[in-house]
């Protein structure tokens, strides 16, 4: 396949809303790709949104045959890859016309640093210091994410954790790693007083020892609207209850917080 009809399979295998189709094919025929580009070396810096989702898809190329030729499974493969149209979702929300964005997050899917396995997502990672656990910046961890891709059940991240410590024992053995790292908005402890002691956020914080609380207002981010600030606060009618209390503290100017953990790897 030459470059643009590499770029159109995986658009249609990926499986995009068809309100892009138009946008997306219009930016096919004005854009030259360059063939030997690679996720490792294009600028994630890039703001030129239609571009970038040219180039992603691109890319998808590359990343299948590296899952092929270190024995990942396709579906593993594919559910990572799930994580496009979310963004792209939001970021041409933001934007107001097709635009993919959150290039810096993407880098570590397409660099095979980050696996979608079950729930959540897992992402080789140095940056956390645990002095309680003996642990520094520089040793290796395994991040958790956490995507939006339906409930949060203490269930489902159970089974997920599972199968991240057989993928990674199975096809990175030499990366020795002792926990699961978490740093997020959902690690607030706070949150109980919100959701209450069955909540599945609850339930999933409390999988974690967490180390630290620090003031953060990204819980405005994943519950009101992608890049947003107190000041447009106002302007944004809430989707659910849950975003409806979030709104109504941030406009009583009250503070939001995250937080960091960890859970040991072979506790669960």
């Amino acid at each position: 396949m030459d470059t643009k009809e590499t770029i159109r399979y995986w658009y249609n295998r990926i499986g995009f809303p068809d309100r892009y189709d138009k946008a997306f094919t219009d930016a096919l025929e004005s854009y030259k790709i360059d063939p030997e580009m690679t996720a490792e070396a294009y600028d994630i810096h890039e703001q030129d949104g239609k571009k970038n989702f040219l180039y992603y898809l691109y890319f998808c190329e590359a990343l299948s045959n590296a899952y092929k030729d270190k024995g990942i499974s396709e579906e593993i493969l594919m559910d990572t890859l799930a994580d496009m149209p979310r963004w792209l979702d939001t970021w041409s929300d933001l934007k107001g016309g097709l635009y993919f964005g959150e290039l810096d997050w993407f880098y570590h899917h397409f660099t095979m640093k980050l696996f979608k396995l079950g729930r959540l997502q897992f992402c080789f990672a140095d940056r956390y210091e645990f002095p309680n656990r003996g642990i520094q910046k520089g040793d290796a961890v395994i991040d958790v994410h956490i995507p939006e891709a339906g409930p949060l059940t203490l269930e489902s991240c159970l089974e997920s954790l599972d199968m991240a410590r057989d993928f990674f024992a199975t096809y990175y053995p030499e990366y020795q790693y002792e926990v699961f790292t978490c740093h997020s908005w959902l690690l607030a402890e706070n949150l109980v007083d919100l959701l209450g002691e069955e909540s599945n956020i609850v339930k999933f914080q409390r999988l974690f020892r967490i180390t630290e609380q620090f003031e953060d207002d990204a819980i405005l981010a994943y519950t009101l609207r992608w890049k947003i600030t107190r000041n447009e606060v106002g302007k944004i009618t809430p989707k659910s209850r849950f975003a409806q209390k979030v709104k109504d503290m941030a406009l009583a100017g009250e503070p939001f917080y995250g937080g960091c953990g960890y859970i040991e790897k072979e506790l669960l």
